[in-house]
């Protein structure tokens, strides 16, 4: 936004519950807030320009604050377009992308105990999409297939000081998934395997649009199969002909491998 003057507010973002007033929001929930309204713009939004959001001002009484845009019609469009696929969820085909952003802002009115509402900027605009503290368990049963079984990644973490979890890094995915590990057991072997690729198998949730996995409950493991070194190496002399075959000691070289 370049122009200097102060431009009109493109839509309200409005916290309302019981006790609820601007001073009783924290700054890092209003800041969480706004950045998943951001977020969502950019993933609805198709224009070759960025179209950012600007905190305009505070109303008095409820939690009420005006938020200015680069580009208001298409804010309007977006929270409008929003408010509809909520309200009928199978109608939507949902993606990761503006799921996420959902995902956020529901959490954040489960923490303030409150809805929150997107609304026209006029003294008794219209509320053009409203998020609960459950919208995202109401939208995300048309968005993800969940069943049994098994996926092939890479063990790169192991642990959890609250909750047991592993690191799982997947194919074709671009961030690591945080899996949940069903027992202590399954942990402990695991961490034996670490940065090694296997199968784990157990209750697995995707996205239906992407098939992109969102979560992992891993149930059992398969162990990774290593080579048997004596039987490669065995392999690559019979493979390399008699006269380097009658020159090495199988079992020679593989202390000298393994530094013995």
């Amino acid at each position: 936004m370049t122009n200097p003057k102060k431009p009109k507010p493109a839509f309200t973002l409005r916290m309302t519950g019981s006790n609820i007033r601007p001073w009783l929001v924290p700054m890092r929930a209003l800041a969480r807030t706004l950045g998943a309204l951001q977020k969502l713009l950019e993933f609805e939004d198709n224009q070759d320009s960025e179209n950012i959001l600007h905190l305009m001002g505070i109303k008095t009484g409820s939690a009420v604050y005006q938020i200015a845009a680069d580009n208001p019609s298409v804010v309007l469009n977006v929270l409008r377009h929003t408010g509809t696929i909520i309200s009928d969820p199978n109608a939507s085909d949902w993606s990761p992308d503006l799921l996420s952003p959902l995902e956020e802002l529901s959490a954040i009115a489960k923490s303030m105990n409150c809805t929150i509402e997107l609304g026209l900027p006029d003294k008794d605009g219209d509320v053009l999409a409203k998020i609960e503290p459950d919208t995202y368990a109401s939208v995300s049963v048309g968005a993800f297939i969940e069943a049994e079984s098994s996926i092939y990644g890479r063990i790169e973490r192991v642990g959890g000081a609250t909750e047991m979890h592993c690191a799982l890094r997947i194919p074709d995915h671009d961030r690591l998934i945080i899996c949940r590990v069903a027992s202590k057991d399954i942990v402990r072997e695991l961490g034996l395997h670490l940065y090694q690729e296997t199968t784990v198998h157990g209750l697995i949730t995707w996205h239906k649009k992407s098939w992109k996995v969102k979560k992992v409950l891993i149930r059992s493991i398969d162990k990774p199969k290593h080579p048997n070194l004596s039987k490669a190496l065995e392999k690559a002399l019979s493979a390399g002909g008699m006269s380097w075959a009658a020159s090495m000691n199988v079992d020679t070289e593989i202390k000298t491998i393994r530094g013995d």
